[in-house]
């Protein structure tokens, strides 16, 4: 299975540290960057190449929805998942409307991993 690679962007540090923790017991992913906040990660993530991109919806300055339209325009074929502590009901469709794959629960691991390999897959 090839090396999925994974680029964070949250402002909160602990959601990093945390993600980056858990996602290092997986052979198969690899985080390669990330970033706490919106404009930042704009400027950088093609750096890092990721095959993922993991999202904060709420973030200051730009904000996780605008980050990914501003990540789209730079490469259509960014595969962006959304991450917010709000619930799928309520943010799902948000997401997918500005270009999102799909969105997870923050902290929702066992969620994240599938969400994380199926959308890699995606064309």
């Amino acid at each position: 299975m090839p090396t999925i690679r994974i680029f964070i962007i949250d402002d909160e540090a602990y959601v990093r540290i945390a993600t980056i923790a858990y996602l290092a017991g997986f052979e198969d992913l690899l985080v390669v960057g990330e970033a706490s906040d919106g404009s930042s990660a704009v400027a950088t993530f093609r750096e890092h190449s990721p095959t993922i991109i993991l999202l904060d919806i709420s973030m200051p300055k730009l904000n996780g929805f605008e980050t990914a339209q501003r990540i789209l325009a730079l490469d259509s074929k960014a595969k962006i998942i959304m991450l917010s502590s709000l619930s799928r009901k309520i943010c799902l469709e948000a997401s997918l409307e500005v270009g999102a794959l799909d969105f997870v629960e923050k902290a929702n691991y066992e969620a994240l991993v599938p969400a994380i390999r199926k959308i890699s897959l995606a064309a």
